[in-house]
């Protein structure tokens, strides 16, 4: 009797259980609905276009200057760092030189973008050098366009022959046409230092040149950390390094100067940077 009282009771727990069903899992939480104010999804970037871009150099009469070396620069933003630090401009640059009649291209220029350039030839003034960069914006019309004129001067010429005899600064110290601490050149009006080239030397003289625009009224400066100059005529150059104020009427006019290294009367700190 007792058996058939349990055998009741398993029958009926497992008919509950059939009823019921198993047991419900939780059900995990619905996704949050998108933010609304979550900025649109940038649309994608245009294809590039690349195009060619005629170029001739011309001279201030009008005539083509062939030989010329013309440096094409585009900055576009800045790179992306793997370290950081401070990031650094993305630069493209490209080299050409002009051929005859000053013809040269520019060759696979991004169309809508700034280029550039710059003009370096024998004879004429290194248009970056002071401040009279051509600057290019490529279309897609460029390649069956007139090609773009780049204007070109002659430079008059300034030397600078800086005594040193002590002889301490062998040639060998300007092997980059330059020497740290030791600047030799002129000053625009505007204030701006325009550095001149080392060309060679004789004995124990030191010889400078650089070539400037006619009709600007430049002043020759020098600065250097061990030594101060004096002219030809024993004048002291200021205490900025300034010396004698000048004015080249034409390119075919030379300005000559002449400075003898003295030991200065300042502590050498006092020129920084040098």
């Amino acid at each position: 009797m007792i058996c058939q009282i349990c055998i009741a009771a398993v029958l009926l727990a497992a008919s509950a259980f059939a009823q019921q069903g198993p047991p419900l899992l939780p059900i995990p939480p619905a996704p949050p609905p998108p933010n609304p104010t979550s900025p649109p999804l940038p649309p994608p970037a245009a294809p590039e276009v690349r195009v060619q871009v005629p170029l001739s150099l011309v001279d201030e009469n009008g005539s083509g200057v062939a030989g010329a070396t013309v440096r094409f620069t585009r900055v576009s933003g800045y790179k992306s760092l793997s370290k950081p630090g401070r990031p650094l401009p993305d630069i493209e640059e490209v080299a050409v030189q002009s051929g005859a009649n000053g013809s040269t291209v520019l060759p696979n220029a991004l169309v809508g973008a700034r280029y550039y350039a710059c003009v370096d030839a024998p004879l004429f003034v290194n248009s970056c050098l002071w401040g009279a960069a051509a600057i290019l914006t490529p279309s897609t019309q460029s390649p069956s366009a007139k090609p773009a004129l780049i204007g070109i001067r002659h430079g008059a010429t300034v030397s600078v022959v800086v005594h040193d005899p002590q002889g301490k600064f062998p040639a060998a110290s300007f092997a980059h046409g330059r020497s740290r601490g030791f600047s030799v050149g002129v000053r625009t009006p505007s204030g701006a230092f325009i550095p001149a080239n080392f060309t060679g030397q004789s004995g124990t003289d030191l010889q400078f040149q650089l070539l400037a625009p006619p009709g600007l009224n430049l002043t020759l400066s020098f600065l250097c950390r061990e030594y101060d100059a004096v002219t030809d005529t024993a004048a002291s150059l200021d205490a900025t390094g300034k010396g004698q104020q000048f004015v080249l009427p034409n390119a075919a006019t030379q300005a000559q100067f002449k400075l003898t290294l003295v030991t200065p009367k300042r502590p050498v700190s006092s020129i920084l940077g040098y």
